[in-house]
């Protein structure tokens, strides 16, 4: 039986003064797999990027590349998704089951 989460994510940075921000690669996106389905996803940057692109890596994991083009005093990341979870079943459990 299958399981469905949502799970949120919120990490923030404060700066005591006004920072120019570098390129930010973020990588809190689930990457394929399958005992895992991903519904819904989304990512929150603030403030807001002046740009923001999406690509896979050759291992098939998601990365959000962030460019800024303002110092800020902020950087506020905020990460929802909808995943179902399969159930693992380890082998002595697949054993039982065969009989």
């Amino acid at each position: 039986m299958s399981t469905t989460a949502r799970i949120q994510h919120v990490t923030r940075y404060l700066y005591d003064q006004p920072a120019y921000l570098g390129p930010h690669l973020i990588r809190l996106t689930p990457a394929p797999h399958i005992r895992q389905r991903v519904l819904s996803h989304r990512i929150e940057v603030m403030p807001a990027p002046a740009l923001l692109h999406r690509h896979q890596d050759p291992f098939s994991n998601w990365i959000t590349r962030a460019l800024f083009a303002h110092p800020t005093t902020d950087l506020t990341l905020r990460v929802e998704m909808d995943v179902v979870l399969e159930p693992f079943l380890v082998a002595s459990e697949l054993s039982e089951r065969a009989h």
